[in-house]
């Protein structure tokens, strides 16, 4: 399965004041405890349940059984998987590497197989899950909360679960699922491989293997063979709030630690705003903070989404129309009609016509893509001057529409842009989730200075 769309671009501040939204990830799954390297070679006693880990590790052709359910306290994890535990953490919070990341998750899915084995899985809250996990360690040994080891789970159904963890500036996490009397990682997502090629020779390159996790789903989109994993991540280099942002929806393969990315793409912007991801039946979205456009004001964050729909095996993108809420940005985070306008102007038409009144997109494809081309056009003729898009909104007759119109002028002479028509008027309505555009007129006349 891969991404269909001509839009697509695939690609891959120390943690402040201006944390993501999911604390509990932000400072930041599970592997085969034969391959997580020399800090966790020990293997553990009876009850401890640290055996293969991948799903490919029995034969598929058994049949399926739900997770037993016993009555009875839940098993304590025994000093065996404690010590694990200890060991792990301390090893990726100081190595950061992505086999102790690997390890960390090796051990939870331990514990959590343990808690499925002992038949206390069914109906388990994520809370009660969670502090099943927390059992882990001593929560009195650490000065603070802050200190404690953090770890999360998040239940798509009592089969199929993220678990993970984090430390400062980075984080891991696995999908798992209950498979052949076992609970099972399909995936693990963590540290990088490798430094990014764009981040060789940076001073801070070893902290762009870092992935401070932003928000993550569980998809499953009907069709689907296999659940898949939905990730909105950074790295956590640098100190400003500006810096590129990754959206992956990763599937499982033959092996746990290469999962195939069936969505990769970049969706640089505010990440201080967080991520939010979004997905429901066949549609997965994910909202985010962006850089403001050419009809936005400068240094100011819009709120953006990416779209995507599991169609015939595979994602296909559509026009993203914003319609959640992230954090609180001083004049930024909404979804503007000048927004709506920048993205119909930048966006392919495959696209933009999602954002189109459907009687008038026959109409207007030709005008949007004279537009979009003279707007290219503007941006890279600079020889008089570098334009600047400005725009004004008017009131309609009726209060679902509105009339945005668009100028372009060149620098301090505030001459016309000799690429961009006169002033255009788009013409916008009301649409299920936000304004579309219903008409687009380029008038006759002088662009206002």
């Amino acid at each position: 399965m891969l991404v269909r769309s001509s839009a697509l671009v695939v690609l891959g501040p120390l943690l402040g004041a201006c944390g993501p939204a999911r604390s509990d990830i932000a400072r930041g799954g599970p592997s085969d405890m034969q391959s997580v390297g020399s800090s966790v070679t020990a293997a553990p006693s009876s009850g401890a349940a640290l055996g293969p880990a991948s799903a490919s590790a029995s034969a598929s052709a058994l049949a399926h059984t739900p997770p037993p359910i016993k009555p009875g306290p839940c098993p304590s994890p025994g000093r065996d998987l404690e010590r694990l535990f200890a060991s792990a953490y301390k090893t990726a919070a100081e190595h950061r590497t992505r086999e102790a990341h690997q390890a960390v998750d090796e051990v939870l899915r331990a514990r959590l197989d343990q808690l499925y084995q002992a038949g206390c899985r069914p109906g388990a809250t994520d809370e009660r899950l969670r502090a099943e996990l927390e059992r882990l360690f001593d929560r009195t040994a650490y000065a603070t909360e802050e200190d404690l080891p953090h770890v999360f789970v998040t239940s798509r159904d009592d089969e199929t679960l993220v678990v993970g963890h984090s430390i400062a500036g980075a984080g891991a996490l696995a999908l798992c699922q209950w498979r052949n009397g076992k609970l099972r990682t399909r995936l693990h997502v963590g540290t990088a491989l490798t430094v990014p090629a764009w981040a060789v020779g940076n001073p801070m390159a070893q902290e762009t293997k870092d992935l401070l996790i932003l928000d993550y789903a569980i998809v499953q989109p009907p069709g689907a063979a296999d659940p898949m994993l939905a990730v909105a991540s950074t790295f956590p280099a640098g100190v400003g709030c500006w810096r590129r942002m990754d959206f992956r929806v990763l599937t499982p393969t033959a092996d746990w630690k290469t999962p195939q990315a069936v969505i990769d793409v970049e969706i640089g912007g505010r990440w201080c705003g967080a991520a939010k991801i979004k997905a429901e039946g066949a549609d997965v979205t994910v909202h985010y903070g962006d850089f403001p456009g050419e009809l936005g004001a400068a240094g100011m964050a819009r709120l953006q989404a990416r779209s995507f729909r599991f169609e015939g095996g595979s994602f296909v993108e559509h026009f993203g129309f914003p319609t959640e809420t992230l954090g609180d940005v001083p004049g930024g985070f909404s979804y503007a009609p000048n927004d709506l306008v920048d993205d119909w102007l930048h966006k392919p038409w495959t696209l933009a016509q999602e954002a189109t009144v459907e009687a008038a997109r026959d109409r207007l494809k030709p005008l949007h893509e004279k537009l979009s081309l003279a707007m290219a056009r503007s941006k890279s003729a600079k020889k008089n001057g570098e334009p600047r898009f400005t725009h004004e909104r008017f009131p309609e007759k009726t209060a679902d529409k509105q009339r945005l119109v668009v100028y372009c002028a060149l620098g301090e002479t505030q001459t016309p842009c000799p690429d961009w028509p006169k002033p255009v008027d788009f013409i916008l309505e009301k649409g299920p989730l936000t304004w579309i555009v219903s008409d687009v007129s380029p008038r006759a006349g002088a662009p206002k200075k």
